[in-house]
């Protein structure tokens, strides 16, 4: 079954309590997905701040389009050959036919703007008027929501059902161990469990590192962090010159796996109380990331989310 996203209204009508069966089943059977700039529209709504945690909450669970650099480049394709015919899209609403033509999705909407994109480029449509009568804006060309009804959120078990099929399937824009590692690089240090800390300690800031692998062959046997020099070195007055470092280790190694979603190694380190994860393919050591790099991810990311709607502002202007 066709991927489906739903453009900003049809999710409005949803959220004000109309019954809209394409969207239940969507959700259902894990198809939904949303392009950001509708999830900044929903977002920038006229709500409470109860009403937008529960929003932030039930939408948290869908996956987002990939909306990457040549995403873009493609939108502004798009409004181009639309303009060529004599037809205006703004910048947002060619953002999401541009998304259903990227995963080949069929559109829920009540806009009628996008029947002209159908009309010129097969969009596939899925259109709804408003109560089954003719179409309007819900929201405001300054993004503000123009019925004044009180959001009714669905179902909290169709978010439930949603979340575990989509664990089971990923999602476009989760992200995971490769994207740290593919800008950060595999290299990992790596260390003999008879070597002394002294040496291991001299490798790590010569490196500028706080953590290398003890390791026997393919073997992973521990880790070594700047917290075992701390605490189980230097407070504990033994001599590193002396100390093997398979004597100071931690072991057994908490591991990732490429695929792993940064997500659940930000979990896992939190609770573990781990800044370094060890990521193996096959058995196989792979890389290593820390808590900074999943931040450094996460910032961004949040970058990348400020500039698409930065984009979106300017284009609805």
């Amino acid at each position: 079954m066709s991927a489906v996203v739903f453009d900003t209204s049809a999710w409005i009508s949803f959220f004000a309590g109309r019954e809209i069966p394409e969207l239940d089943d969507a959700l259902r059977d894990g198809r939904v997905y949303l392009p950001p700039l509708v999830l900044g529209e929903l977002l920038s709504g006229r709500v409470n701040e109860r009403q937008r945690r529960e929003l932030v909450d039930f939408l948290g669970d869908l996956p987002l389009c990939e909306a990457g650099f040549a995403h873009w480049v493609r939108v502004e394709a798009l409004r181009s050959r639309l303009r060529e015919r004599g037809v205006t899209l703004s910048t947002a609403d060619a953002h999401i036919a541009q998304c259903c033509f990227d995963l080949n999705a069929v559109l829920m909407t009540e806009n009628r703007v996008f029947e002209l994109v159908g009309r010129h480029f097969g969009l596939r449509l899925l259109h709804r008027g408003p109560c089954g009568g003719a179409t309007s804006p819900l929201f405001s060309r300054t993004g503000q929501l123009r019925p004044k009804k009180k959001l009714s959120f669905p179902d909290r078990s169709l978010k439930i059902s949603y979340a575990r099929r989509r664990s089971d399937r990923g999602g476009l824009n989760m992200s995971t161990v490769t994207d740290v590692l593919n800008n950060k690089g595999s290299h990992v240090v790596c260390v003999p469990p008879d070597s002394k800390v002294i040496d291991a300690a001299k490798r790590m800031a010569q490196q500028k590192i706080g953590a290398v692998m003890v390791t026997r062959g393919d073997e992973i046997l521990g880790i070594f962090t700047e917290r075992d020099l701390l605490n189980r070195v230097v407070a504990g007055d033994r001599d590193p010159k002396t100390l093997p470092v398979g004597e100071v280790m931690t072991a057994p190694v908490a591991c990732g796996t490429p695929q792993t979603k940064l997500a659940e190694c930000r979990a896992v380190m939190t609770r573990n109380r781990l800044r370094h994860l060890p990521i193996i393919d096959n058995g196989r050591l792979v890389g290593i990331i820390s808590s900074g790099d999943i931040l450094a991810r996460e910032n961004h990311e949040a970058q990348e989310t400020i500039h698409y709607l930065q984009e979106y502002m300017y284009g609805r202007a």
